[in-house]
């Protein structure tokens, strides 16, 4: 979300159905924490749920972030692997060599 609003996002507490005029308002993606309303005629909302207002324009800006940021993830999740296997096995590559391996 910071990457496409180019800011931190807002995290609100009550009420919840404040999300919706604050994205109309501002075109930016918030999150709320809930309130006591919410979490009464919400069956599943509890502690360990956050709610998000994503501006429907930039859904598709969105996925896209996430997508560019899961692929390097998995690079990132290879080099570690690669890197710690290589230090377990008693080596002691440097970053530039734990970098070949990945090509």
């Amino acid at each position: 979300v910071a990457r496409v609003d180019v800011a931190t996002p807002l995290a609100m507490g009550r009420p919840a159905c404040a999300l919706l005029p604050q994205v109309s308002n501002t075109g930016k993606a918030t999150s709320s924490l809930g309130c006591c309303g919410a979490r009464a005629y919400l069956d599943n909302f509890n502690e360990d749920i956050t709610l998000w207002c994503l501006p429907g324009d930039k859904l598709a800006t969105y996925a896209e972030a996430i997508e560019g940021l899961g692929k390097a993830n998995d690079v990132l999740t290879r080099f570690h692997q690669q890197r710690r296997d290589d230090i377990e096995n008693g080596s002691s590559p440097s970053v530039e060599e734990s970098l070949a391996k990945l090509t």
